[in-house]
């Protein structure tokens, strides 16, 4: 009994301090530009098994339920924040980055992993539909606080915010074919536009049906409207999910028509979801770092890789994919090629990557670590010079 009581408190003082470091940090990284996420994915590094070995017992299932279940915060508090006004003119865009971007991504980066890694086509499409997806808990993380025209930063945010439908599809599609090569296509497809459909439906639904009950409750307690609202993003992503639709793209789907409804409690709703979304980032990376080893992780070969790999993804493929999917749109150059830059990976791609793992794929654990790398680098890379790229690029907002 005491040696079980003790390793309660243990647990509990070991998330106090990681808590407590991650506010520290997230003070420390504001200050010298570097994404947050690093430091918390090293921290999950070093209290991970080749580190301290400081918490046992985790999974690669155990680690994908933390991804989730941080995402799904993160996307509704997003959502909560989005002005109907600043998102309705780009919604166009957003939504063409959001599929033909993630799809375009994702074959240019494959097809050219060919010419660096020993992998067949579909492993290497397989490999693209991990990292071609950008991140809403990254970009939401970077793009805070930076003096950006809102036509470009809701772009970025609302493509983060429902990429993650194509991201899923194309990567459950490539696992499935390299297992079972001969499926059907069109069934395939069919389930890709049941997953947008459903997703964006059950968003519009949900939210509608929630942001008037919200209205009609009556709490003596405040704090209870927070609890209540984030029980809500749960039920939306869950039961979205259930029926086989985008339970990521209903949460942020409906996040954004509560937050554009004039709730009579908003404030307490609106803090107590930036708060937990804050935490559960923290939570995420430093969870997401617990499951990587660093001896394969920086590995000669996956630096090598993963450094080729990541300037493919940042100077070829992502901008190709901005370039060819916002050719129509009122974007000059120079706001297209932010656009490039500020696709930032991370949790997402991390997540994705486990799916493999989870489905026992060949050489599962080398695509886990070089999209691991991927993200590393572009958290370093491009997050800490947004606002240089910003204002080298004139794009800042003059506001």
């Amino acid at each position: 009994m005491e040696e079980q009581l003790f390793k309660i408190d243990y647990i509990l003082l070991m998330i106090a301090a990681i808590l407590i470091t991650g506010v520290i940090i997230s003070k420390v990284s504001q200050r010298f530009q570097v994404p947050s996420l690093i430091f918390f994915i090293f921290i999950g590094m070093l209290i991970g098994e080749e580190g301290l070995a400081l918490l046992e017992d985790y999974s690669i299932e155990w680690g994908s339920f933390i991804g989730i279940f941080a995402l799904v915060v993160i996307l509704f508090e997003g959502g909560l924040s989005t002005k109907w006004r600043d998102l309705k003119p780009v919604i166009g865009p957003a939504t063409t980055l959001a599929t033909g971007g993630v799809l375009f991504t994702s074959v240019f980066f494959g097809l050219l992993a060919l010419l660096i890694l020993d992998l067949s086509l579909l492993e290497a499409l397989l490999l693209g539909a991990l990292i071609g997806s950008t991140d809403a808990a990254a970009v939401f993380a970077n793009l805070k606080n930076k003096k950006l025209p809102p036509r470009l930063s809701k772009t970025i945010e609302a493509e983060s915010g429902y990429n993650d439908p194509m991201a899923v599809f194309l990567t459950v599609s490539a696992v499935t074919l390299v297992q079972q090569p001969d499926q059907n296509y069109l069934l395939m497809a069919g389930n890709f536009v049941w997953q947008m459909g459903g997703g964006l439906l059950a968003g519009f639904a949900l939210g509608t049906l929630f942001s008037k009950f919200i209205n009609r409750l009556r709490f003596e307690e405040r704090a209870l409207y927070s609890v209540f609202s984030l029980s809500v993003a749960f039920i939306i992503y869950s039961t979205t999910s259930l029926i086989g639709a985008s339970g990521f793209l209903a949460v942020y789907v409906a996040a954004v028509i509560i937050g554009n409804n004039k709730l009579k409690k908003e404030s307490p709703i609106y803090h107590f979801n930036e708060g937990f979304a804050s935490t559960m980032q923290m939570t995420m990376f430093v969870v997401l770092g617990m499951m990587v080893y660093p001896s394969e992780l920086f590995s000669l070969n996956i630096i090598i890789q993963g450094i080729l790999l990541a300037v493919i993804l940042m100077f070829i493929a992502r901008p190709a994919a901005v370039l060819l999917c916002t050719f129509f749109t009122s974007f000059n150059i120079r706001e297209k090629l932010f656009l490039s830059w500020a696709g930032l990976r991370g949790a997402a791609p991390i997540i994705l990557a486990m799916f493999p793992m989870l489905a026992g794929i060949d050489r599962s654990e080398a695509y886990f670590n070089i999209v691991f790398f991927i993200v590393i680098i572009s958290a370093v890379v491009q997050g800490s010079t947004i606002s240089f790229a910003a204002e080298k690029l004139k794009v800042n907002s003059k506001d």
